[in-house]
């Protein structure tokens, strides 16, 4: 049976793989790419899964981080992140899978009807429906980890009804996270 430092590891690792194929991509296309430090129009999310409030309130659990961003307020419109400052991601380095793929060529038979989308500022001049597969993310597979990753890990905590909810930012900013996944996380500091 897997543990939560295993299926952490294993969130890690959809993260990484999401980052690589991003930076590949940037690297592939750097013209068509207008992704860039202050472009905050994708940044919009409001709820993440029990697995992703886990890791973004671990990252507030380190001090130096709980004390600079406790005291953001939302800037920008009335559909900005709450978790933007001055339109960049104060949790940028735990900033969830949604996040990580803002940006890159998607595909998803029920997003986008099995037709390849991307944001509307990059790759105006290429055909993203002609882009080789490996350059394309399949959005329904990514989903689909996630969420069994999501369901395992709420299986471990012994709350398989977490696994269906979602998790308002601004509730984990505030520290206001389901009491099982609070302990959780005051277990997993224990661990070496």
């Amino acid at each position: 049976m897997a543990t939560i430092q295993e299926i952490s590891e294993r969130y890690s690792a959809l993260c990484r793989f999401c980052d690589t194929l991003w930076q590949r991509t940037a690297n592939r296309y750097p013209e068509e790419i207008a992704c860039r430090t202050g472009c905050a129009d994708c940044c919009g999310l409001e709820t993440v899964c029990a697995l992703e409030a886990y890791h973004i309130g671990k990252y507030y659990d380190d001090p130096a981080v709980s004390l600079k961003n406790l005291s953001l307020h939302k800037s920008g419109g009335d559909h900005d992140c709450a978790l933007l400052h001055e339109k960049q991601c104060s949790i940028y380095p735990a900033r969830p899978i949604i996040c990580r793929t803002h940006g890159l060529p998607i595909r998803s038979k029920s997003l986008t009807g099995g037709l390849v989308d991307c944001c509307p500022l990059n790759f105006n001049d290429r055909d993203v429906n002609a882009l080789a597969t490996d350059d394309i993310l399949d959005l329904d597979m990514l989903t689909d980890n996630l969420m069994r990753l999501n369901l395992a890990f709420c299986l471990l905590l012994g709350e398989q009804a977490l696994a269906a909810h979602r998790y308002h930012l601004e509730d984990i900013r505030g520290g206001k996270l389901p009491d099982k996944l609070n302990s959780s996380r005051q277990q997993d500091k224990k661990v070496p």
